[in-house]
C-alpha cells in the first residue's frame, strides 16, 4: 500500500512541477484570444512579420501543428528566414509532424544558399 501511495504521489508532484513551466492560457480557445485575432488578421492581410509572430504564438503554447502550418505558410509566401528556420528545425525534431531529416536538410540548404549562417551549420551536421 505504501508503494502504491508513493507511486501516485510522485505522479502528482511531477504533474505540479510541469504545470508551473507551462504558459498560463487565459483563453482556453485560442480563437477568442485578442492577441491571436490581431496576429491572424494582420497575417492574412499580407504582413510578413505578423505571420512569423502568429507561428511563434502557437509555438509558445506548444501547439506545434498550427505553428508548423503558419511557419510553412510564411516561409513559402514571404521566404521569411525565421519562419523557414523554424520549419527546418521542427521537421528535424519532429515537432508537429513525424521527424523528417531529409526535408529539414532541404529547408536548411535553401536558407544556406540565401546566406543564413545558422542554416549552413545545421546543414553541415
Amino acid at each position: 500500500m505504501r508503494l502504491f501511495f508513493l507511486f501516485i504521489s510522485s505522479f502528482l508532484l511531477i504533474g505540479c512541477a510541469t504545470k508551473q513551466n507551462a504558459p498560463q492560457l487565459s483563453y482556453p480557445n485560442f480563437r477568442d484570444d485578442p492577441q491571436f485575432i490581431k496576429l491572424n488578421s494582420t497575417c492574412k492581410s499580407g504582413n510578413e512579420f505578423f505571420c512569423n509572430q502568429l507561428g511563434e504564438y502557437f509555438y509558445a503554447r506548444f501547439d506545434y501543428g498550427n505553428a508548423l502550418k503558419v511557419f510553412d505558410y510564411s516561409c513559402a509566401k514571404f521566404k521569411n528566414a525565421n519562419s523557414c528556420m523554424r520549419v527546418g528545425t521542427m521537421l528535424e525534431n519532429g515537432e508537429g509532424i513525424a521527424p523528417d531529416k531529409h526535408n529539414a536538410q532541404k529547408v536548411f540548404r535553401f536558407l544556406c544558399f540565401r546566406g543564413e549562417e545558422e542554416a549552413c551549420k545545421k546543414m553541415a551536421r
